[in-house]
């Protein structure tokens, strides 16, 4: 046989095994090196939807519409109490075909912004009983319903252990994000435990002790307001979101295991990579503004990071 014959079997049977290595290698399934929950608090179908009329003009073009699972989940909390009750009296029960009921309905729902007319039957049905922030969160970062107000805090009056304990317990690290105070019902649930979401000093002071978290992010800035302008805090009550005046100086002085940044010169060095954590493993960013990122601005503020 010729050598240049040779030479062509031997590249030809190389690439066949590269090839099948390749192939090989494709067919096995690939562990997650990060898992990413995203909750758009409150959402429903018709969230998405309005999102993506809004941001493309038509539906169909969103990332997750590519997804190869979707499914829908009943979201009612164990009760509607606002404390532990010790008792499955009163627990609220779903039944599905209610909500497609579709007799009219002069229903006014009376929200924390504005009352809401229910039109029809099924979304009647759906404005009573609904859960709060905090059971969902609950239910979200542990898998156990509970009493509307609990952060990680069952019926019968205990704490209950959620995710993010048991991601650091594995080895891994966990991080918090929000487009509100990280104290706040939604980022609590993976972060605290208390009896009601309203104890936002207890909840802050617990996320900062533990630095059971390696990122923690929101708003809740003691010195700015919702519009992002600064301002002179009057009282304790102006750092709940915080943890308090204490748990506050103590952030900024570096007496915590976080590196704390505030401001939009620290979150650009962040992004960077240009950021000096004096020697910390941990961050807490707390944007400029107490309330919101974006939504409790007024009118004309935003898009605007002081």
């Amino acid at each position: 046989m010729k050598l240049s014959k040779i030479a062509f079997i031997f590249i030809a049977a190389s690439t066949f095994q590269q090839s099948a290595i390749a192939q090989a290698e494709q067919a096995q399934p690939k562990s997650a090196k990060n898992v990413i929950l995203l909750i758009s608090d409150g959402a429903g179908i018709n969230t998405w939807k309005a999102a993506s009329y809004f941001r493309h003009g038509a539906l169909g073009k969103e990332v997750y519409d590519k997804f190869d699972v979707k499914l829908f989940t009943s979201t009612y909390p164990l009760n509607t109490s606002t404390k532990p009750t010790h008792s499955l009296k009163n627990s609220v029960k779903f039944d599905p075909k209610s909500l497609w009921n579709k007799d009219k309905s002069a229903y006014q729902h009376k929200g924390n912004l504005t009352n809401y007319t229910s039109y029809f039957s099924g979304y009647e049905y759906a404005q009573t009983d609904f859960t709060d922030s905090a059971a969902a969160a609950t239910a979200l970062a542990s898998g156990q319903k509970t009493y509307n107000n609990a952060i990680n805090w069952s019926n019968n009056d205990t704490r209950i252990k959620n995710i993010g304990e048991y991601v650091v317990e594995s080895g891994r690290s966990l991080g918090v994000i929000s487009s509100v105070q990280w104290s706040h019902a939604t980022p609590a649930g993976f972060l605290s435990h208390n009896v009601n979401r309203n104890n936002y000093a207890e909840i802050a002071q617990e996320a900062v002790k533990s630095g059971r978290a390696s990122v923690i992010m929101g708003a809740g800035h003691p010195y700015f307001d919702q519009n992002g302008k600064a301002i002179q805090p009057k009282s304790e009550k102006d750092f709940r979101f915080v943890g308090g005046k204490e748990t506050w100086e103590n952030l900024v002085a570096g007496r915590t295991d976080y590196k704390l940044i505030d401001s939009k010169a620290d979150f650009a060095a962040l992004a960077e990579g240009k950021l000096d954590f004096n020697g910390k493993q941990k961050i807490l960013g707390t944007v400029p503004n107490n309330a919101t990122l974006q939504f409790n601005r007024r009118r004309g503020h935003c898009g605007k990071f002081t």
